[in-house]
């Protein structure tokens, strides 16, 4: 049980390296929501990532840091970058039903 205290712990507290940040994926018009399993998940347009194509309009594992100040967040598989921060685009995945209507957004301040 501690072990993965341990990894958690380490996961949400260690900040990524210059050289892993440079080489993470970028999210575009991200913002933070919880979807119906209530993890709080990361929504955007996403390019650089190693599984999914270019403009893939995506949501992440569960987040565990985000460092708006600093532009990353760390979810469970690996940390992001973070680009253009739009409120907005969670509304539009579940529009084009891409998101199940009972998502939520999560509030952050955004200066």
């Amino acid at each position: 049980m501690l072990d993965i205290l341990d990894t958690l712990e380490g996961l949400s507290t260690t900040p990524p390296a210059a050289d892993v940040l440079a080489n993470a994926p970028l999210l575009e018009d991200w913002s933070p929501g919880s979807g119906v399993d209530g993890c709080a998940r990361l929504y955007g347009s996403v390019t650089g990532h190693p599984r999914l194509r270019d403009g893939a309009r995506i949501f992440t594992s569960p987040y565990l840091r985000l460092d708006c100040k600093n532009g990353w967040a760390r979810s469970w598989s690996r940390f992001y970058r973070l680009g253009t921060y739009n409120r907005s685009f969670m509304g539009e995945l579940i529009l084009d039903e891409v998101l199940d209507p009972h998502t939520r957004s999560i509030e952050i301040p955004t200066r």
